[in-house]
């Protein structure tokens, strides 16, 4: 049976694990599943997958994340080669440098840059802005052990991830969202919005933005939705799962919307733009986004470090994957400045939204 998944944020999508047809049918279980370690009097090189609680062989960490990646990455091809191969290497790993290393290596060859080792500072920085908020999710299958946890990029100072400003005589609102790693983020958007009502207008600017996590995303993205699709997710089964859209409509639809995009525009973010995209609730201007909707999770390997690995992937409301193409927007505008110093994408948002006042 498929258990919960444990998330950051309000929705997190994370760890598929493999099932029957049969089980995909099932109820989720109320608690996430936690991974059974075997243990070893002797840990050897010899025989890494036998582990100490306390004290691991590091060809046991190294192990570790090989299972991870064999059992749940999302491209089960591995970038075209046979993953069995690396599960040899851990033969030659007799200290922690060197899993650290052979895992870094590894990872690498699926050619993937958001499978990764997380570093330690990293890592601290993630922990030490308690982003992470666990929670039990009924949305998607799957199972996750303890210090799981699941985004896709990193964070950058939540105190400026959201900036709002009236121009063209109070009557049009802009929004700057930077990520979506802030576990409040929706809820001084909400207020924000909530105290704005009467704008005709409101531009978002998602230039930049990384992403960060996907439930945050999702969720920014109902803020403007009274109903319908915001996203689904394929899993390495070949299972979805819907997203609807689920909270209060903060923003009337009377109230037009332009969001922004740039190359720079990812994962989260593209999910955002696209969920509202489909909708017909806003109309995109600016360049080709990135092009990137995998979705990672996080696993604690100690307390310094973690591995960070590409499990599932979003698709647009009309179904669409956006990998390697991303979302064209409505009205393409280059980045840069006028011959009179303005930001031409948001003088272009701007001009669109007076013009159907």
């Amino acid at each position: 049976m498929r258990t919960s998944i444990v998330l950051l944020s309000l929705i997190v999508f994370t760890l598929p694990v493999a099932a029957t047809t049969g089980d995909k049918q099932s109820t989720a279980s109320e608690h996430p599943a936690k991974p059974t370690p075997t243990t070893s009097s002797t840990p050897s090189v010899s025989s890494p997958e036998e582990s100490s609680i306390i004290a691991p062989h590091p060809a046991t960490i190294y192990m570790r994340v090989w299972r991870m990646v064999d059992s749940n990455y999302v491209d089960r091809t591995f970038n075209g080669q046979d993953w069995q191969i690396w599960k040899d290497r851990c033969k030659d790993i007799h200290s922690v440098e060197d899993a650290r290393k052979a895992i870094k290596v590894m990872l690498a060859s699926l050619g993937d840059p958001a499978t990764c080792l997380v570093e330690a500072e990293h890592y601290r920085q993630l922990e030490e802005k308690k982003r992470i908020t666990q929670e039990v999710n009924p949305m998607l299958p799957g199972e996750i052990g303890p210090g799981q946890l699941a985004c896709d990029s990193n964070p950058s100072d939540s105190s400026k991830a959201l900036r709002f400003c009236k121009l063209k005589r109070d009557k049009i609102g802009y929004l700057q969202v930077r990520d979506f790693f802030d576990w409040d983020l929706i809820k001084r958007a909400g207020k924000v919005l909530e105290g704005n009502q009467d704008l005709s207008g409101l531009v978002i600017d998602l230039r930049g933005n990384p992403g960060g996590l996907q439930g945050e995303a999702a969720s920014f993205a109902s803020l403007f939705l009274n109903k319908g699709s915001i996203c689904s997710i394929l899993d390495i089964d070949g299972y979805i799962a819907t997203k609807k859209a689920d909270r209060e409509q903060v923003i009337p639809e009377t109230t037009k919307l332009v969001i922004l995009i740039d190359e720079s525009t990812a994962n989260g973010a593209e999910l955002a733009a696209a969920a509202l995209k489909d909708n017909g609730r806003a109309t995109l201007i600016g360049e080709h986004s990135r092009g990137q909707n995998k979705i990672q999770y996080f696993h604690r390997l100690d307390s310094e470090s973690a591995v960070k690995i590409s499990v599932s992937r979003w698709l647009t409301p009309e179904g669409e994957s956006i990998e390697g193409r991303g979302i064209r927007p409505d009205l393409v505008v280059p980045s840069g400045k006028s011959a009179d110093g303005k930001d031409q994408q948001l003088e272009a948002a701007l001009d669109l939204l007076t013009r159907t006042e």
